[in-house]
């Protein structure tokens, strides 16, 4: 419903794989193919995440990373019945920010990413219903420099510190709705100064 596994597969690889383990699944299967790389990268998170050591096929081109270790272990430190709402959780259709230009990728350490001067990302509420949501984000970068962040309308300005300073904001998203989201620094243009995106999160009421 809502396009479950399509939003999943958005998420970084330290989110993903707890969620589908949670969710019931045994394993992820990878198509080396599939990646110009050939999932160089990919893997190792993933199975770093898992805490699991890839199998791969004779050829190289499959890789199988089991989830079933990992998802004894949840439900051991989790308790039977805290697991089974975490089940639930799980089940939903996650809100995964989609990263537009002017951010790089995200550290492989998930130690978040640098956008700017101007930068932007999406929320998509692939349900037919709406969601109230809150996004929380820790934001560092030069000290002094105001960040405008934009979007429904609203305007927010948050002045950079040597140390992360917090941003949040509450949203209705409407059924089939993509909220964007604008990041802009002085001075506007190619080049200039940079905001590190340490942490961004979306949350929604149980």
């Amino acid at each position: 419903h809502g396009d479950w596994a399509r939003e999943v597969a958005f998420m970084p690889p330290r989110e993903l794989v707890p969620r589908v383990a949670q969710a019931g699944f045994a394993g992820i299967w990878v198509d080396r193919f599939g990646y110009s790389n050939r999932a160089a990268t990919l893997v190792p998170r993933l199975a770093e995440a898992a805490g699991s050591p890839p199998v791969e096929s004779e050829d190289g081109r499959f890789v199988l990373i089991s989830l079933v270790g990992l998802r004894q272990r949840l439900e051991s430190e989790q308790g039977t019945a805290a697991f089974a709402r975490a089940r639930e959780e799980a089940l939903r259709v996650p809100l995964v920010p989609r990263w537009g230009d002017g951010c790089d990728e995200e550290d492989d350490s998930g130690g978040g990413r640098w956008c700017g001067p101007t930068a932007r990302l999406f929320l998509k509420n692939t349900l037919t219903t709406e969601r109230r949501v809150t996004i929380r984000a820790l934001l560092k970068g030069p000290s002094g420099l105001p960040v405008t962040i934009s979007a429904a309308g609203r305007e927010d300005t948050v002045v950079l510190d040597d140390a992360s300073v917090a941003w949040e904001r509450a949203f209705v998203l409407p059924a089939r709705h993509r909220l964007r989201i604008d990041l802009s620094l002085p001075p506007a243009g190619t080049t200039g100064p940079r905001v590190h995106v340490l942490d961004l999160r979306v949350f929604e009421p149980a």
